[in-house]
């Protein structure tokens, strides 16, 4: 008893870490992007790869969905309910049980058998006419749909193009499908398939081909008793001992009742179709699309705003910023600077490992996309036999070389000398050079070229006194160089440097500004969120990282 005991315990010690892991408290763990509430809940088509948080690890998906989940208020949270149970009356009500007289598709000939399953996928049943009906098969299209009449006078040119619009429309919607579960919303029973809801559609096609052939037995079946003469059936009735004497007289018209039964078990086709898919064939197929039908509604009561939930007016507004350029101005990358001010391991120390970690990744992703078009760029100039440095972009690594002549250009009265001396305090110079002429620029190995310093002249290390780069260093020299009009600004902190640089560069300056969000952040979470959201935009360009990745050579 006592061994059991300890083996619940410990299966429930096992369970709890995993959960925290993997399942429940992601924004305590940290393991969703800062100011989740904000980033992640209003964010109307921002899929999950674009948060430097997940990068594009499909499993991340799960993870999206439960930082999301998490940070939603309990209105969103009512209507993510709302939508999924929604979506779950799709499958049942607007593919099968609505109308089913509007299902019936009334042909001359039978299909060929392609042509079958394609329709019965699509949800609609073609129906042949039979031989010697008393309706002709234009007489029941009209009488089922109101627009076959005017079908039926088209010419065949015209109902081919009609076809064609038609199925051009059906794969536009199939594809605004998929690009709604890759930047929407997505279901919970394949979060990592970015077409799971449509893989739903195209299954269609299995119940479908099973339909076709169990059909294409009964008519078989029917065709053969067709050819049955009725004294075949009298003489089975003559042998059969259950049949008495006083039936004898008769057998012919019991024949052909029985004849008639026969016919019905080999398909009988009567003016009323039932709603559900199938149910006049035999067992088969009416479980293949029962098995279809419910796997769709849950699939559908499955669909889980991964990224985000907008409402009819947040989608408009969505879809009108999305239509404009997210840059003030056209961004020319020749005459384009990528600025990383003060990203020193004195000032990124002061963050959690974790978010180093995250913030030096996305980092190297811009300055390697910068030092890939600074090839590119090199690479015509020597094409053309040029030396100039002119449209070639430029890398600048702008740090304060912490302890230099002994932090002698601190001042007593600049309230940043309290600040200064806390990191002195804590340790953070005691391998810095005061030597000013082996400074210490202390910028994290993981931006380091390649080739090491001073082996390009496209990125450069520059020293500063001040947190603002244009206030205490060469930098308007280097920019003035090569013509540089557009500055791409990334850095420490959102209330320090940034703050400056972009205020003073931006509006002084005219220098035109260009902030990704993802690369630059702050002590404070909210005094980042209100700068970046509310105060910067004023004078800079606040895009997301991917807006620059985008941007052509």
């Amino acid at each position: 008893m006592l061994r059991l005991t300890l083996l619940i315990l410990l299966f429930w010690a096992i369970l709890a870490a995993a959960a925290g892991e993997t399942g429940s408290d992601r924004i305590g763990s940290g393991q969703c992007p800062d100011n989740v509430e904000t980033v992640m809940v209003y964010s109307p088509f921002k899929p999950y790869w674009k948060f430097s948080k997940f990068g594009h690890d499909r499993q991340k998906c799960w993870v999206a969905s439960d930082c999301l989940f998490e940070a939603a208020g309990e209105s969103r949270k009512q209507q993510f309910a709302a939508t999924a149970l929604v979506m779950g009356l799709i499958p049942l009500t607007l593919k099968d049980v609505a109308w089913p007289e509007r299902r019936i598709v009334h042909v001359t000939k039978p299909l060929p058998w392609i042509c079958d399953i394609l329709v019965l996928a699509l949800g609609l049943v073609p129906l042949p006419a039979d031989r010697g009906a008393p309706l002709s098969t234009r007489q029941n299209s009209e009488a089922s749909n109101g627009l076959a009449k005017y079908a039926w006078k088209m010419r065949r040119l015209t109902i081919r193009l009609v076809v064609a619009a038609l199925t051009v429309c059906l794969m536009t919607c199939y594809a605004a499908l998929v690009f709604n579960e890759i930047y929407s919303k997505r279901s919970a029973l394949g979060c990592v398939v970015p077409f799971f809801i449509t893989a739903w559609y195209i299954v269609a096609l299995v119940p479908a081909s099973i339909h076709k052939i169990f059909a294409g037995r009964r008519k078989t079946r029917f065709e053969r008793l067709e050819q049955e003469p009725d004294t075949s059936v009298t003489e089975q009735l003559r042998a059969n001992p259950f049949v008495g004497p006083q039936s004898q007289d008769s057998l012919p018209e019991i024949a052909n009742k029985a004849l008639a039964i026969r016919r019905c078990e080999g398909g009988c086709r009567g003016t009323a179709v039932s709603a559900v898919q199938g149910a006049d064939e035999d067992w088969p197929v009416q479980m293949a699309w029962g098995i279809y039908y419910i796997a769709g509604t849950l699939i559908f009561t499955s669909i889980m705003a991964t990224y985000d939930h907008y409402t009819s007016i947040e989608f408009l507004d969505s879809v009108m910023s999305n239509t404009q350029s997210p840059f003030y101005v056209p961004v020319d990358l020749s005459a384009t600077a990528l600025i990383i001010s003060d990203v020193q391991t004195q000032i990124l120390g002061r963050f959690p490992k974790h978010i180093q970690a995250e913030y030096l990744s996305t980092l190297l992703r811009l300055v390697n996309f910068f030092r890939i078009q600074i090839a590119h760029h090199r690479a015509n100039i020597l094409t053309n036999n040029s030396n100039s440095n002119a449209n070639v972009p430029l890398i600048v690594h702008h740090t304060l070389p912490f302890n230099i002549n002994r932090n002698a250009f601190v001042s007593p009265y600049n309230k940043l000398a309290k600040w200064v001396k806390s990191l002195e305090n804590a340790g953070y110079f005691e391998r810095c050079s005061s030597d000013p002429h082996h400074p210490d620029y202390a910028i994290p190995s993981e931006l380091v070229p390649s080739d090491g310093w001073g082996g390009s002249q496209d990125e450069i290390v520059l020293g500063k006194l001040q947190p603002n780069c244009f206030g205490s260093s060469d930098l308007l020299k280097y920019l003035g160089a090569r013509g540089i009009r557009h500055v791409v600004l990334v850095g420490l902190t959102t209330m320090g440097s940034v703050l400056g640089i972009a205020t003073r560069a931006g509006a002084d300056l005219d220098f035109h500004i260009i902030c990704p969000r993802e690369a630059i952040m702050d002590d404070d979470a909210e005094v980042d969120e209100f700068l970046m959201s509310k105060v910067l935009p004023k004078f800079v360009d606040v895009v997301e990282l991917a807006d620059i990745l985008s941007l052509e050579a």
